[in-house]
């Protein structure tokens, strides 16, 4: 920003990696998680706080590269468990794959789509 736009009056800078981590990576860091006792949980966990502590050290960059301006950081909310996704990651891929295919992909009554032990 300061090469390019030397006369710039704002900058916006997105940071989208630490929701895009949070997903798949979540069950790492919450105990109460279903897939928490999994053998990746340990290695999700790190992997999680990596990506916050790049994203720390990019506002940390920030600040010294532009110690004159001010930094205004926002979050639209904290890290939690997702409860509000089921119909976007569950059931929308689950009617396109019918769609697409004549046939469910899903099977809530098979373990081979829901294990109910850790897989190996």
């Amino acid at each position: 920003m300061k090469e390019r736009l030397s006369d710039w009056d704002l900058g916006v800078v997105i940071v989208g990696e630490c929701h895009s981590a949070i997903e798949p990576l979540w069950h790492g860091v919450d105990e109460n998680h279903p897939l928490h006792a999994l053998a990746s949980a340990p290695y999700a966990a790190a992997g999680l706080r990596n990506v916050y502590t790049a994203i720390d050290n990019l506002i940390g960059d920030f600040q010294r590269r532009f110690s004159d301006s001010m930094l205004v950081l926002v979050a639209m909310h904290g890290m939690g468990p997702n409860e509000s996704d089921v119909p976007a990651m569950a059931l929308l891929p689950e009617l396109l794959y019918r769609f697409a295919f004549g046939a469910p992909t899903c099977d809530p009554f098979s373990s081979t789509h829901y294990p109910t032990a850790p897989l190996s």
